[in-house]
């Protein structure tokens, strides 16, 4: 596996997917975690497939793969930030589970949210 630093995987031709990662990387600084569309890397040097990284965020790490919400928990963990106490608060049980489906339910409508568009659309 690829591993010069930890790496968000999203996918670039979703406009609403972009648009979060920007906001993300203004959040936690973009010096410690790489973000990159997966239509511009090889996500098998990540242990991924083009169709997972289609279908949710992805994030990779020393840690571990993780996938959704899950992968923007740990993305404000590793981002060592004071963020980091969000990230820890997603992994919390019950946190979790809300935060699951609420990612779901945000993918799933994605072309229909502020900046979508049919590319959006899984």
């Amino acid at each position: 596996m690829h591993m010069d630093m930890p790496i968000l995987i999203f996918d670039g031709d979703c406009a609403f997917c972009s648009s979060s990662v920007r906001v993300l990387r203004r959040m936690i600084g973009s010096k410690r975690i790489h973000t990159q569309p997966y239509q511009r890397l090889e996500p098998a040097l990540y242990g991924l497939s083009e169709k997972e990284c289609s279908e949710a965020l992805r994030f990779v790490s020393e840690r571990g793969k993780f996938q959704g919400s899950e992968a923007v928990a740990q993305v404000l963990i590793e981002s060592k930030t004071p963020w980091l106490i969000a990230g820890r608060i997603l992994n919390l049980p019950i946190i979790s589970s809300l935060a699951n489906l609420t990612y779901k339910k945000i993918a799933a409508n994605r072309d229909k949210l502020p900046g979508g568009t049919p590319e959006c659309k899984i």
